[in-house]
């Protein structure tokens, strides 16, 4: 329930610029009410009847979207391209499109007082090539050569966003007395005709350039030595070169902004991987790896608006955030059991991350941007097991339990050395039992599974909104080999239809803000998925 909202008080005069006085009340909201029955006698003919809350979110005009994206894929392998190589390669072509409306900002600039929405627009395309060499000889020594790139670009386009306002004066009055002389800007009416010869807008974001690229060579060797008495014991190492060029320019121009982000930046750098795998016999081994790992940067976009300009997080914004890094050590083991009737395997892990990429809010404004701002550490770990209960039944239980921490005070995000970190279920768990079948002599399988997950935050700084809940989710899945080339297959996700919480958060942190709201997201109900596959 918001306490209060705003109401505008107009009053009929000939000599204003749009007809109308204009005055600016906050009344109260009954306590318990939600937000369109707080301005029920102001909106309450736009409420559509019987609506479920559950999944309703009121706003003065609808959003929509509208995306398309079309996609090529290639995929090549080739053994004994020369003596003892093979090579494979792999890639793809996506060409892209969205358009659509905005409706949110009629609450976060106008209070739900007028309309104000945003079209946007814009086209993209992305194409990935991924090359590898590998050793296909059955010798001690084994080799991975190969080579990555990611190529995304946008069109130059500008009409990336326009920002309107309705034409109606009461709406022009409203819009010049908040936004002119309540926040301190101009008349956007007046804007949009001196900037753009048209009344109803009052900002443009315009693309020129968006060219984001990733390169990478990597390799990795093996190497196996027999210890007698069948201990054997592969030793591995690896490394990746990685190139990661950023180019962006942007124009923002209207009543908020008028600003140009300009980018041609990037970064190089590489990462390890160090491995050691024992196998003491036949039917057991015990591992260790060291692996480093990053995550790309990226540009974010275009400048905040002057709004954000005085907001207490905005310090860490930059045009660009670098990648991040992750540190990674697992010690594990893997094995079979009982006749190799048990197949068994399990591991405890650390993570250290520095430079996290964290999405920081701006509660002044509203707006976000990302800033590598944290150092975290997770560790935990993990169990899997197959069980073969009979020749055609088998039982299989995972297990994985994680605790991850910030490990450093960081103002901006509310976080604070020794948080748990956003977005990790403190647990994960995994039950199936498998079943296969012979149904009029087709051969097939039936499996019923359950997947379980500890609840998580979505915010630092946390409140009761951004806290999801454990829950479970039990599917069905059958299937059935028709034909020798041809296989149906049947799955029913969510098979109790259960009312699941996926993800909850509130967007501000002020919970006294009229245009606060609450997200929940919601997981599918029952689906029916069915599939056929065909081998020719």
């Amino acid at each position: 329930t918001p306490p209060y909202y705003y109401e505008a008080l107009l009053t009929p005069n000939a000599d204003a610029t749009y007809g109308y006085d204009v005055e600016l009340a906050f009344p109260s909201c009954p306590s318990g009410a939600s937000r369109p029955e707080c301005k029920l006698s102001h909106i309450g003919g736009l409420i559509q009847d019987d609506y479920n809350p559950d999944f309703a979110t009121w706003y003065l005009l609808n959003h929509f979207d509208e995306n398309s994206t079309s996609l090529v894929a290639l995929t090549i392998d080739r053994d004994d391209i020369f003596d003892g190589v093979d090579l494979s390669y792999a890639g793809s072509y996506r060409d892209g499109n969205i358009a659509g409306r905005q409706n949110h900002w009629s609450r976060y600039d106008a209070q739900d007082m007028f309309r104000t929405w945003i079209d946007d627009t814009n086209g993209w395309t992305r194409s990935t090539h991924e090359l590898r060499l590998q050793s296909s000889g059955e010798g001690p020594l084994e080799w991975t050569i190969g080579a990555f790139h990611d190529d995304s670009r946008g069109d130059e386009n500008p009409n990336v966003q326009w920002q309107y306002h309705a034409s109606d004066n009461r709406s022009r009055a409203i819009s010049d007395y908040l936004w002119g002389y309540w926040w301190g800007y101009e008349d956007p009416t007046q804007l949009g005709i001196d900037m753009y010869g048209n009344g109803n807008v009052h900002y443009n974001g315009s693309q020129l350039r968006w060219d984001d690229t990733e390169t990478a060579y990597f390799g990795e060797v093996s190497y196996t030595m027999d210890l007698q008495d069948g201990k054997t014991l592969e030793l591995t190492g690896g490394i990746r070169f990685y190139d990661i060029e950023n180019d962006y320019y942007y124009v923002d121009s209207g009543l908020w902004n008028n600003d140009t982000t300009d980018i041609k930046d990037g970064e190089d750098g590489n990462r390890i991987k160090l491995s050691a795998n024992y196998r003491p016999s036949e039917n057991f081994a015990v591992f260790s790896v060291y692996s480093e790992g990053y995550r790309p940067g990226g540009n974010n976009g275009s400048a905040p608006p002057v709004s954000c300009r005085n907001d207490p997080a905005v310090g860490n914004y930059s045009d660009r955030y670098t990648s991040d890094q992750t540190e990674n050590t697992e010690i594990g083991f893997k094995g079979l059991a009982f006749d190799r009737k048990v197949q068994f395997s399990g591991a405890i892990y650390q993570i250290d991350w520095s430079g996290v990429q964290a999405k920081v809010y701006m509660d002044t404004c509203g707006f976000s941007y990302t800033a590598n701002a944290a150092t975290a550490k997770s560790k935990g770990f993990e169990i899997e097991t197959t069980t073969m209960l009979a020749d055609d039944l088998k039982l299989i239980v995972n297990y994985s339990r994680t605790n991850s921490e910030m490990t450093s005070d960081v103002p901006s995000i509310g976080a604070s050395d020794g948080d748990d970190m956003t977005m990790v279920p403190n647990y994960n768990y995994y039950i199936a039992i498998d079943k296969a079948i012979n149904f009029r002599g087709k051969d097939g399988n039936l499996r019923l599974d359950v997947n379980g997950y500890g609840k998580f935050k979505t915010h630092f700084n946390v409140k009761d909104q951004d806290i999801a809940d454990g829950y479970e989710v039990v599917s069905l899945q059958a299937s059935l080999q028709v034909s020798e080339n041809t296989r149906l297959n049947v799955v029913v996700n969510n098979l109790l239809d259960d009312r699941i919480v996926s993800y909850k958060f509130a967007r501000s942190r002020n919970i006294g803000s009229y245009w606060n709201i609450y997200h929940t997201y919601y997981a599918p109900d029952r689906t029916v998925a069915v599939r056929m596959d065909y081998t020719f």
